[in-house]
């Protein structure tokens, strides 16, 4: 396999600093360019990192401004767009907890429940908050939250429910 694409699906465990490691699985996506485009990594390309921690709960916080290329022709992000920032942005916050032989890539999606609050206008910045409510050796559920940065009004939450499978035997 590519090994660009394996970048961007494996975490770099070998980092020990939880931002260093979720900022790390970002730029791959960005170093891959064009030649790589996918449904995500459009989407991946355009977030910005704030934070990310793995104590005393795994959290990451990270900025997306919603260009128009994420709308639906009522000029609001488009409930599909949401639906996958809600997806990659739950995926990296398992990051900060993964180790060689633990979550050392995003699992799979089982469940993912999205409420749309409020309309996400086109043209503003969301502040995007994800917490890792319960990890196991094969199950996670990560909680989404994101925010108009501008007043903080909360337009969206979402619930992910993981699995983890080797994929590694299946590539």
């Amino acid at each position: 396999m590519d090994p660009d694409i394996v970048a961007s699906i494996y975490f770099p465990v070998h980092l020990q600093d939880p931002k260093e490691r979720v900022q790390a699985y970002l730029d791959a996506y960005k170093e891959q360019g064009p030649k790589h485009d996918s449904f995500d990594a459009d989407l991946m390309r355009n977030i910005r990192l704030v934070s990310a921690t793995a104590k005393p709960s795994a959290k990451i916080v990270f900025e997306f401004d919603v260009h128009p290329r994420f709308c639906s022709k009522s000029n609001n992000m488009h409930g599909g767009a949401v639906a996958l920032m809600a997806d990659m942005g739950t995926t990296m916050a398992v990051a900060p907890l993964s180790s060689k032989d633990f979550w050392h890539f995003g699992g799979v999606s089982r469940v993912l429940s999205v409420s749309y609050l409020r309309p996400i206008p086109k043209s503003i910045t969301l502040l995007v908050k994800c917490k890792v409510v319960q990890i196991g050796k094969t199950n996670a559920t990560i909680h989404m939250k994101a925010y108009n940065k501008a007043n903080n009004t909360l337009l969206c939450v979402a619930e992910h429910s993981k699995t983890w499978v080797d994929i590694r035997q299946r590539m």
